[in-house]
């Protein structure tokens, strides 16, 4: 007999799968997912005081360290570094099945795009759009938006569409893409003491380099770290976030 969790699960990928690949379609799933586990559809009044910055680019690109190490260095100060996980997302059970069931390179009807646009959602309207209000704040957002768009075009999907699905996420005021070629993500990848995941897969990790690489936002900040350590993405994260808040 299924669990009532995996019932909850199955209920949403039902829904998921019916919905229109639209951000009013996944609007919809939004309110539906929240109604299946039981969990609140808040509107938070977005009073914007706090600084927003996104976090974005290609696995092992360096991201998380560097941003573990940002946090710590004060280079921001007098700034209070608050970083916004999705390890709340209450929909993350529903993907792990998902990818459980199926190879993500199939994933032909953007499913994913719209679970995690939904996860997005409610990590934000409940553990982000509260704290906007203090301007103490620099909230860090690591991979936001911009990295589910290239990294479900990257199997796929239409990037600017999936970007679309992102409606409710507010403008940050500084945007930093890190990213390295891939021969050195790959041998990052090797390194590391975790099993890789299907985000590590050869063809996915050549893909998203080169869509990272390549990708051009407008007053962004871009961070080659190939050939750079780790201490030096540290420095040029906080100098490039310092002059976009400016």
């Amino acid at each position: 007999m299924p669990s009532p969790s995996s019932d909850k699960d199955n209920q949403l990928l039902s829904y998921a799968a019916s919905v229109p690949f639209t951000a009013q379609g996944t609007a919809e799933l939004y309110v539906r997912a929240c109604g299946v586990y039981g969990v609140p559809v808040q509107a938070t009044p977005l009073e914007k005081k706090a600084n927003l910055v996104t976090l974005d680019g290609n696995s092992a690109a360096g991201k998380d360290t560097a941003l573990d190490r940002l946090v710590l260095s004060g280079l921001l100060n007098p700034l209070s570094i608050e970083t916004v996980s999705m390890k709340k997302n209450p929909f993350r059970a529903a993907l792990k099945k998902y990818w459980s069931d199926r190879e993500l390179r199939d994933d032909d009807g953007f499913l994913v795009a719209k679970l995690l646009a939904i996860g997005t959602r409610f990590v934000f309207e409940n553990s982000c759009a509260p704290q906007l209000g203090d301007e103490t704040k620099l909230l860090v957002w690591n991979r936001g938006p911009l990295s589910s768009a290239v990294c479900q075009g990257a199997t796929g999907a239409d990037q600017q569409q999936v970007m679309g699905l992102y409606d409710f996420f507010p403008k940050p005021d500084a945007q930093v893409i890190l990213h390295c070629e891939y021969d050195v993500a790959m041998q990052r990848i090797a390194q590391r003491s975790h099993p890789p995941s299907r985000f590590d897969e050869p063809w996915f990790i050549e893909k998203t380099c080169r869509r990272f690489k390549e990708l051009e936002v407008p007053g962004s900040v871009k961070i080659d770290t190939t050939s750079i350590s780790i201490e030096e993405t540290v420095r040029l994260l906080a100098e490039g976030i310092s002059r976009r808040l400016k």
